[in-house]
């Protein structure tokens, strides 16, 4: 008898989920639906990019208080999906323990606005230091910056010797 206990049991309970899936899933019931959230997260990101590269200043003649520039030019792009501020920096042309005092301008490039000298102050060639942009680029933007330089030897033909002389430019982004 047991068996047919446990049976009819169990043929009680299709029935009754049978009745239930039909109210639930029936024909004219409205459907039953349940929301999941699905959160995500991009985190800050910039792409700095040489487009254009060496910068060159060409051959000096050695003569006293020679000056070149603004010559040749070195640009950067800079894709970023956040607000970044941008930091010019640059150093004088060196050969071992000797160097030529050497001037950098920046400029956006589109639209054009000049945003200032780095390492040196072209007029005078008075040491300034580093370029701080801030506010420097927006979010979700990819802008172009033009770098042009200026070069000057010294008042003496023995304050640079004869030679290959080099320097570097960077350009760093960083978010506020």
């Amino acid at each position: 008898m047991k068996p047919i206990i446990k049976l009819s049991c169990t043929m009680i309970f299709l029935m009754f989920m049978l009745m239930v899936s039909e109210v639930i899933a029936g024909e004219g019931a409205p459907p039953i639906s349940e929301l999941v959230p699905v959160n995500g997260k991009v985190w800050k990101y910039a792409k700095v990019r040489v487009v254009t590269e060496p910068m060159d200043f060409g051959v000096f003649s050695g003569q006293p208080n020679e000056e070149l520039g603004p010559v040749d030019n070195a640009v950067f792009e800079v894709e970023t999906n956040a607000d970044v501020n941008l930091t010019f920096s640059g150093t004088d042309l060196k050969n071992g323990n000797y160097s030529i005092k050497t001037a950098y301008r920046a400029k956006r490039v589109t639209p054009s606005l000049v945003l200032g000298y780095f390492n040196r102050s072209w007029s005078t060639y008075n040491p300034v230091g580093d370029l701080v942009v801030a506010p420097g680029q927006s979010a979700g933007t990819k802008c172009k910056y033009e770098v042009i330089g200026y070069a000057k030897l010294g008042p003496n033909v023995n304050d640079q010797i004869a030679g290959h002389y080099s320097a570097t430019i960077t350009l760093t982004v960083w978010a506020p």
